[in-house]
């Protein structure tokens, strides 16, 4: 009788406990949500980066748009992007917003102006997927029809040392991604 009553005991103290653990660690998270309704540009969003000063910039099938935490500002072509539909945005080690478009083209963020990539040595066909910058000085470019693009920018701003990576390198030519590992 003793034993079954310290089991009860026992197994109502440890429930006890779990709850009240529960409870003491139990968190409140709080998210906001933005919409159209609330200022952004378009309900569809492709790609999100925040940058270094802390914006928050966001790929558009209809441009760019730059959320500060209170408003949307939407940039276009005629602010200098090459094209409309953002599929990725990163910034380089040098503080330079890269953005990539459908169909090949490329966007850079410089001294607060936009201005296109001319990117015709680079040949891309398909859509821009996303940029790493590495530590030897490389940028890499992963696309959706040219595999994938490795290439130096020196400051006359000109491409050089490009290679393609694709097809008999063992890659294909629908690259969705590439991640820097932390060797460089």
């Amino acid at each position: 009788m003793k034993n079954t009553i310290s089991r009860k005991w026992v197994r109502s103290l440890l429930c006890l406990s779990f709850l009240w653990a529960s409870y003491a660690q139990a968190q409140t998270w709080f998210f906001d949500h933005y919409g159209v309704e609330e200022g952004l540009p378009h309900s569809r969003v492709y790609a999100v980066h925040q940058d270094p000063s802390g914006y928050v910039w966001l790929g558009l099938p209809n441009g760019l748009t730059r959320f500060d935490g209170r408003e949307f500002a939407l940039f276009g072509t005629p602010d200098g992007l090459a094209g409309t539909g953002v599929k990725t945005i990163l910034t380089d080690p040098f503080g330079v917003l890269w953005v990539g478009h459908w169909g090949g083209a490329i966007s850079r963020r410089t001294d607060s102006a936009f201005n296109t990539v001319d990117s015709t040595t680079l040949f891309i066909k398909g859509d821009v997927y996303g940029f790493v910058f590495d530590a030897a000085g490389y940028s890499w470019i992963s696309t959706f029809g040219s595999g994938l693009v490795r290439f130096r920018q020196p400051s006359s701003g000109k491409f050089e040392d490009i290679t393609f990576l694709k097809g008999a390198e063992g890659l294909g030519d629908q690259i969705a991604a590439a991640v820097r590992m932390p060797d460089g």
